[in-house]
């Protein structure tokens, strides 16, 4: 058996929160579009534009928020080398995904002539938004959020071997000093036991001092 644990086993168990993050900051940006929308149709300054002039204002709004959330929440593990051309893109999908609510408040306030506070609200907050919300999530994980992994495939992986086979059998032991004995030519071979007489001694190589005997002086 063999079971894996870190960041690769981790994101295989547990089901993944970029979906879920990308709705949740979605939703911090749809709250403060849809205030920014109704709050600017109600300044008296804007009372005699288009609808159309308060919802890019709006879009601006919520289009800092996002890009804020999904940098720092919902990718945040993908480090791209070049800001600059991670925001202009950013603004750029921005832009189509707003281009695509505008056609849906364009068609429901100009064409089918619902010009009520209500019906601009459903044109352009829940079908249009609804509408590029779907593509902005396409092109932010496609074009924008593309940089790569803090080093998470790079992570040691910690592996758990289970096996049945029986243990390895230990070294042999050695001698930290050779054992040296000398045996007498003709005995020792197999079969005959060796008698105390047969093995030689180490002798120590040191030489001992002697000494010679004076021989006494005859008187």
């Amino acid at each position: 058996m063999r079971s894996e644990t870190g960041p690769a086993g981790v994101r295989r168990l547990v089901p993944s929160l970029e979906v879920p993050t990308f709705l949740v900051v979605g939703g911090a940006g749809y709250v403060v579009d849809v205030f920014t929308f109704n709050l600017l149709r109600d300044q008296t300054a804007l009372a005699d534009y288009h609808p159309t002039v308060s919802k890019v204002l709006a879009v601006a709004a919520a289009m800092v928020v996002t890009y804020l959330g999904n940098r720092m929440l919902t990718w945040r593990d993908r480090n791209s080398p070049d800001r600059g051309r991670q925001v202009a893109l950013f603004v750029v999908f921005n832009v189509i995904g707003l281009a695509i609510s505008l056609a849906a408040l364009v068609v429901s306030h100009d064409l089918l002539g619902l010009t009520s506070r209500l019906a601009d609200n459903i044109s352009a907050n829940v079908i249009g938004l609804g509408l590029g919300t779907a593509f902005r999530y396409w092109s932010y994980r496609r074009f924008v959020f593309t940089g790569p992994a803090d080093n998470l495939e790079s992570t040691p992986q910690v592996t758990f071997h289970t096996s049945t086979s029986e243990p390895a059998a230990p070294p042999p032991l050695v001698w930290d000093e050779p054992l040296d004995v000398r045996v007498v030519a003709g005995r020792g071979c197999a079969g005959h036991d060796l008698a105390p007489n047969d093995v030689e001694p180490l002798r120590d190589p040191t030489p001992k001092p002697t000494f010679d005997r004076v021989p006494a002086a005859r008187t």
